[in-house]
C-alpha cells in the first residue's frame, strides 16, 4: 500500500524534472553598443577682409629762399650787386677827383687794385670784417679817391671774393678776369655803382 503512494510521487517528480529540462532559459543581457565617432569639428570661420591702407602723410612745409649771398656764386653774386648800389649809391666815382684817381693807375686799372686788396684779405671771416680790410687798402692804393667812390671798389672785390680774386689781381683786363664764372654780374654792380663804365682798360 505505502509502495503504491510513493511511486505516483516519484513519477510527479521525474514529470517535474523532464519539464524543467525542457525550459529555454531566458536571454542573456545584451552586449554594449558600439562607442559613438566624434562629432566633426566646426569649420573655421573665414579670416577678416584686408585692412584699407593708411591715408597719406601731408606734404611738408616748403622751406622759406634763402638771402642771397653777398659774395656768392652765381645767385648769391647777383645779391651782392644789389648791396654795392646802397653803399655807394649810383654815380659813386663821377667826381673830377675820382676820375683822376681812376685815370692815374694806367696801365693799371682799380678793378685789379680791389683784387690784389681782396687777395691780402683773404683770411678775415664775415663780409664786413672783408670789407672792413678792403676799403682802407683800396685808398690806401689810389690816392684821392673818394670813400663812396671806394666803397664801389671795396664791394666788387667782396663780390668776386670766392672765384675771381686772383684772375682779376693778374690780369684785370684779360679773358681770364673778365670770363671768370660769376664775374659779370659782380662788375655791372661796380658800373651801375660807379655811375660809369669801370672796365677801366688801356685801349
Amino acid at each position: 500500500m505505502t509502495l503504491f503512494r510513493v511511486f505516483p510521487v516519484l513519477a510527479l517528480v521525474a514529470s517535474v524534472s523532464g519539464c524543467s529540462e525542457n525550459v529555454v532559459p531566458p536571454p542573456g543581457g545584451g552586449s554594449g553598443g558600439l562607442p559613438g565617432s566624434g562629432g566633426t569639428g566646426a569649420n573655421g570661420g573665414t579670416g577678416a577682409a584686408d585692412g584699407s591702407g593708411g591715408s597719406g602723410g601731408t606734404g611738408g612745409i616748403g622751406g622759406a629762399g634763402g638771402t642771397a649771398g653777398a659774395g656768392g656764386m652765381g645767385g648769391g653774386g647777383m645779391g651782392g650787386a644789389g648791396g654795392m648800389a646802397g653803399v655807394g649809391g649810383g654815380g659813386a666815382c663821377l667826381s673830377q677827383s675820382d676820375l683822376d684817381a681812376i685815370t692815374d693807375l694806367y696801365p693799371t686799372s682799380a678793378r685789379q687794385v680791389a683784387a690784389q686788396c681782396g687777395i691780402d684779405c683773404a683770411g678775415v671771416v664775415g663780409d664786413q670784417a672783408f670789407l672792413d680790410c678792403t676799403n682802407p687798402c683800396i685808398d690806401d692804393d689810389i690816392p684821392g679817391l673818394s670813400t663812396d667812390c671806394e666803397s664801389c671798389y671795396g664791394d666788387f672785390a667782396l663780390c668776386i671774393r670766392f672765384t675771381c680774386l686772383n684772375e682779376c689781381a693778374l690780369e684785370p683786363c684779360g679773358t681770364s678776369c673778365e670770363s671768370c664764372f660769376g664775374y659779370d654780374p659782380c662788375f655791372e654792380a661796380l658800373s651801375q655803382c660807379a655811375g660809369r663804365d669801370s672796365r677801366d682798360c688801356v685801349p
